[in-house]
């Protein structure tokens, strides 16, 4: 499916139309952010819309290739300095894995997004949840322990 957009676009007119298409046109929405990251290829915000969209369901799109075009928006935003972009594409391949419970790669994500982002008490949960999911128990009570010294009301962590 191809984006549709007028010729000559910018990679910010792509992604601005890949936004509007992403709730009634996922497929031209993901056209829309492949278009734009070949525009702009050093933009982490674009790689990471479109791994984000890949990550749809309805998308058909390997799981694998979503978590590549991730990773690449991840090493992106630690180019330009940005580590909590980074850790929040780190945190949304982990949470792809764990809808799948495949916890070894959901917990090698959390991983890393939880050194660019320590202080993230819900992030610390999600770690604890894949390390526990793995049998690694003391692992996943140090990760707990971490998100309540961070924030002892989280209720995320509680649970």
């Amino acid at each position: 499916m191809a984006c549709d957009a007028a010729a000559g676009s910018s990679a910010s007119e792509w992604l601005q139309r890949g936004e509007s298409l992403l709730a009634k046109q996922p497929a031209q929405a993901r056209a829309c952010f492949a278009d734009a990251a070949l525009a702009d290829p050093l933009s982490y915000r674009l790689a990471e819309q479109l791994g984000l969209a890949q990550l749809d369901q309805q998308a058909n799109v390997p799981l694998s290739t979503a978590v590549a075009t991730l990773r690449r928006a991840a090493n992106l935003a630690l180019r330009e300095g940005n580590r909590s972009a980074a850790a929040a594409v780190h945190r949304a391949v982990g949470e792809a894995h764990a809808r799948r419970q495949d916890w070894a790669p959901a917990s090698s994500a959390f991983g890393k997004a939880f050194k660019l982002a320590p202080t993230d008490c819900v992030l610390s949960a999600h770690l604890a949840q894949a390390r526990a999911a793995l049998g690694q128990y003391q692992r996943a009570v140090d990760a707990l322990r971490a998100a309540l010294a961070e924030d002892h009301a989280c209720l995320t962590a509680h649970q």
